[in-house]
């Protein structure tokens, strides 16, 4: 099975717990073997020991530095702490053997813990009982049995059996952490697919409520009659618009002049208003461009619709902060902005909805017989003046 994070954490952690773990313990012990020499231990016994720990130590730290804590080496560890335990006729005095405190004992401790740290249960367990056996035995052979020599076996058993619990806990939870980010990962990228597939329904809907259905209404209104050549002109511009759906401009997309896309708006959508238009030159992303002239485009039909005025005004301006503001007025009837419906598009989609997806906001303000103004905002690092 392949190793996930957690595991490949967990075996660094190991690696270096692990070498420090064995280096302390031996040079400690080393320490300690010196300070307590007594009979029976001599030096042709203690000397050689020592200074085969002392070489498996720099060969347990070059192996760690280059592959890390692997299997091999842990067995072998296991092993010579084996053999070591054995000895300790030669190695400990005769006043620490029964009672289980002599200096090998931490070195054991550590054998046991590496074991545990770096091997499958199946494995480590029996590394640590062999451990644990090994000691009991040597202090056996070293001199007679007593009750007591059990303890420090006890205490090898112990800590093999909890180190293997806490280590198989820990990679347990490590995996299943692991799962759950996997899980919330997908459900993410769902959730993004989900979302990029509603605003392409919403766009979809807008463009239709904006071109289309903006042209029926026209003509259910008797604003414009079946031959005229304005008709057609529109028609032509909303087959263009409904094509143009699958290549609109993505969040990356360049740069774009607003005040260009203004002007064609204006030239499109009011060409039977008086515009007072104050456009300075102002570039801002692809798709804010769009979605700003598309509102725009919006509140000039309904100006052509519903206000019984034929003037209008639409400004841009920025201000020190970088943010932008576009108005669009006219003094007509205006309405009472509280009576817009759930089920109305025109203002709810496409005006404040487009806002919101480039993260922008946009407001209408108009009362009956005070005129109306929609106000769009938008403001982000990748607008350019």
């Amino acid at each position: 099975m392949e190793r996930g994070a957690p595991d490949r954490a967990l075996d660094r952690f190991a690696a270096v717990y692990g070498l420090a773990l064995r280096l302390g313990t031996v040079g400690l012990g080393a320490i300690a073997a010196v300070l307590s020499l007594a009979p029976p231990v001599a030096p042709r016994w203690l000397v050689p020991v020592l200074g085969g720990l002392a070489v498996w130590c720099l060969l347990f730290l070059s192996v760690v530095v280059r592959h890390g804590l692997t299997h091999r080496l842990v067995v072998a560890d296991s092993l010579i702490v084996c053999a070591i335990l054995l000895l300790q006729g030669h190695l400990v005095s005769a006043a620490e053997l029964p009672n289980s405190s002599a200096w090998l004992l931490p070195i054991a401790t550590a054998a046991v813990l590496l074991a545990q740290l770096r091997l499958r249960p199946a494995v480590g367990v029996p590394i640590g009982i062999l451990i644990s056996a090994a000691h009991a035995l040597g202090q056996t052979l070293a001199t007679n049995f007593q009750p007591s020599m059990l303890i420090g076996a006890g205490i090898l058993v112990i800590q093999t059996g909890l180190a293997a619990a806490t280590v198989q806990l820990v990679r347990r939870a490590g995996r299943a952490a692991e799962l759950e980010c996997e899980r919330q990962a997908v459900q993410d990228r769902e959730a993004q697919v989900a979302a990029a597939r509603r605003a392409d329904e919403r766009e979809h809907f807008r463009h239709l409520h904006d071109t289309a259905l903006a042209t029926l209404t026209m003509i259910g209104s008797g604003s414009v009659r079946s031959g005229s050549s304005i008709l057609h002109a529109r028609a032509a511009s909303d087959a263009a618009a409904l094509r143009a759906l699958s290549t609109r401009p993505s969040r990356t997309d360049r740069q774009e002049r607003l005040d260009d896309r203004l002007r064609s708006v204006i030239e499109s959508e009011a060409a039977d208003l008086d515009i007072a238009a104050a456009l300075p030159v102002v570039s801002v992303r692809a798709d804010v461009a769009a979605a700003i002239s598309a509102c725009v485009g919006e509140a000039l039909r309904n100006v052509v619709r519903h206000s019984g005025v034929d003037a209008a005004s639409v400004g841009v301006s920025v201000d020190r902060a970088g943010r932008l503001r576009v108005d669009i007025r006219d003094r007509g009837r205006g309405f009472d902005v509280r009576a817009i419906g759930a089920h109305s598009r025109g203002v709810r989609e496409s005006i404040l909805g487009r806002m919101a997806d480039v993260g922008g906001a946009a407001e209408v303000l108009s009362m009956p017989a005070g005129g109306t103004q929609v106000v769009l905002r938008w403001g982000d690092g990748d607008r350019r003046g």
